[in-house]
């Protein structure tokens, strides 16, 4: 009958290890942003992957279709890349291509 009250102890009377605390600081890496003619200073947070998030200096008009390209303050070249959302300053792109085209 009273069969479930070691699993009870076991459960809440063993001691928790801290877990990962989710959103730890990341690299904040220097960066610009190419949208046709015009440049704006932006940060990338964390690396450049599939999923990168970028926080700009300024209110850009962005629109969907519009090829962005970015250059990280240590590459020579900009990295063209698609715009997959965009709320506030802060937006994510993914790669289309490795490189973009020169300017």
């Amino acid at each position: 009958m009273l069969s479930w009250v070691p699993s009870v102890f076991k459960r809440f009377g063993s001691v928790r290890t801290p877990r990962k605390v989710v959103g730890q600081a990341e690299a904040l890496l220097p960066a610009v942003l190419r949208l046709g003619e015009r440049t704006y200073a932006c940060t990338v947070i964390g690396k450049i992957d599939d999923k990168t998030v970028v926080n700009l200096s300024r209110p850009v008009l962005i629109r969907q279709s519009d090829p962005i390209d970015i250059k990280l303050e240590t590459d020579r070249t900009f990295r063209r890349f698609q715009l997959r959302w965009k709320q506030g300053l802060q937006l994510s792109v993914k790669p289309v291509t490795t490189w973009a085209a020169p300017n």
